[in-house]
């Protein structure tokens, strides 16, 4: 929730192959509390269109592929160490720190990172302070944009039900 408000989401989905140029967007607004992934993977209307683009912070428009590539085995989920009798997304891939909370969008994200992994960096905005005690996904320790854990974020799926 940001400023008081329920967050939007807008997802655009097609069947057109990731690599091709990306057609003109037509954005469906959902309201966030009301939508999870799977009341959008199992629509009927959606059967065989696979790519997800999922737009979310209007105000920064962070946009993030999402592609189905099916319903998995049990097994799949045991060996992920998730609880096989729970019906949640599992992701199977991915990189880099999650972007911090209302950073400034791209910019601000790189400016960020940059304050943490270049040893003389000038930091005249503050921002490894920001990041350590303000901002809502922060962590005191500091920032490492490198690191990225598939055990965090299934888990964070199941936590939140998408």
């Amino acid at each position: 929730m940001q400023n008081g408000l329920m967050p939007l989401l807008s997802f655009e989905m097609d069947p057109w192959n990731m690599q091709e140029s990306m057609p003109d967007r037509k954005d469906t607004f959902k309201d966030a509390a009301k939508w999870r992934l799977c009341d959008i993977f199992e629509k009927d209307e959606y059967r065989d269109k696979v790519n997800l683009i999922y737009e979310y912070d209007f105000g920064d428009s962070w946009e993030h592929q999402i592609s189905f590539i099916g319903v998995e085995s049990p097994g799949l989920r045991m060996s992920l160490m998730a609880d096989a009798e729970y019906n949640f997304p599992v992701c199977f891939a991915g990189e880099g720190h999650p972007v911090a909370e209302d950073c400034g969008s791209y910019e601000g994200w790189e400016a960020l990172k940059e304050v943490f992994t270049k040893p003389r960096s000038r930091d005249p905005e503050n921002l490894k302070n920001w990041y350590k005690t303000v901002c809502a996904n922060g962590d005191r320790k500091g920032l490492d944009p490198w690191k990225w854990s598939i055990f965090d974020v299934n888990d964070g799926l199941e936590q939140r039900r998408v």
